[in-house]
């Protein structure tokens, strides 16, 4: 009878991936035994732990530069990843569905690790305490804030309303909500408001925030976590929002009125145009030029006016614009 010899070549730095993946054997891949120095990836929708400085359910391994991606991680023992043991120096990563950690310098909910050079990804984290991933303690790398949505939309033609939901928050102080014109190099970030957090919480939390009256132009906006020691981290909203242009030359009334001694004049044109706007007092004497004959581009536009030179009483805007006239009157009150 012929014998049939099959033949387990292990390459350094190759990927194992398979839906349910168990162990190591002699410095490879197998349910008893176990490897060193691994430089590879374990890719599995069920991973249980290493054996002997490999991957087993019982034991441990040591150097680990590979990274571990699997629906559900069961860890190792002994310097390895593991339910009840430790490790130490991981420069891998892991990647899990629901992950559950190691004790004494490896991953757990109440213990600690050092040297960690890889990430932790996971839909469900429990992590470490001690200068580690930790819920309850000193935690230099786990976020504060578990966000699961976040969102913008416009309303009224040139308002945007943000709303966030937060799962989970620790020690958070707030939020700082930024703005800035989306182009595909740097943006330049804008503080525009400031909304507090909710300090500790374990459950869901809703946010929201109007920024109002916009000019025309494409935005991104995102928010700056603070927690109560200073740390911050960012979320970022996934697309930008565009507020768009009029459909009718229209000036607002001013804003505050009475003012004292700033206001606010909005302008709406609906197409690209020569813009004047100008400030006059009650005895028709020119006081101030705010535009003076622009070339401007349809939009929604916001101009200030400063009083601070000016005596209290009454004074009109003029806006000419797509060849109309629109005047209004303010009062300066100090």
């Amino acid at each position: 009878m012929k014998k049939i010899i099959f033949l387990l070549i292990i390459i350094p730095g190759i990927v194992f991936s398979q839906p349910r993946f168990r162990g190591g054997n002699s410095d490879g891949y197998a349910k008893q035994d176990a490897f060193t120095n691994l430089g590879g990836s374990v890719n599995a929708a069920r991973f249980k732990g290493g054996n002997a400085d490999g991957y087993a359910m019982q034991s441990a391994f040591t150097n680990l530069g590979g990274i571990i991606n699997a629906s559900r991680f069961l860890g190792g023992n002994s310097d390895g990843y593991a339910l009840a043991s430790a490790f130490n120096s991981l420069s891998g990563a892991i990647s899990s569905g629901r992950y559950t950690g190691g004790s004494a310098d490896g991953y757990m909910m109440g213990n600690t690790f050092n040297n960690l050079a890889g990430i932790i990804s996971s839909t469900r984290y429990k992590g470490g305490a001690g200068d580690g991933y930790a819920r309850s303690s000193v935690d230099i790398n786990a976020l504060p804030v578990e966000m699961s949505l976040f969102t913008a939309s416009v309303y009224e033609k040139r308002n945007v309303k943000l709303s966030w939901i937060t799962e989970s928050e620790e020690n958070n102080s707030g939020f700082e909500i930024q703005r800035g014109v989306y182009n595909t190099e740097n943006i330049e970030w804008k503080k525009i408001s400031f909304v507090n957090g909710a300090g500790t919480s374990n459950i869901a939390k809703e946010y929201s925030y109007q920024d109002i009256r916009v000019e025309t132009g494409k935005y991104l906006y995102r928010l700056k976590q603070i927690d109560n020691n200073g740390n911050y981290n960012y979320f970022v909203l996934t697309s930008p929002i565009e507020v768009g242009i009029p459909n009718k030359f229209a000036v607002s009334q001013n804003y505050p009125n009475p003012f004292n001694p700033s206001t606010k004049i909005d302008i709406d044109i609906p197409k690209d145009g020569i813009v004047h706007l100008k400030i006059y007092d009650m005895a028709g004497r020119e006081i101030a030029v705010l535009i003076n004959g622009e070339k401007m581009n349809a939009g929604y536009y916001t101009k200030m006016f400063n009083g601070v030179s000016l005596s209290s009483g009454t004074y009109f805007y003029v806006v000419q614009a797509d060849g109309q006239m629109i005047s209004k009157r303010m009062v300066l009150v100090k």
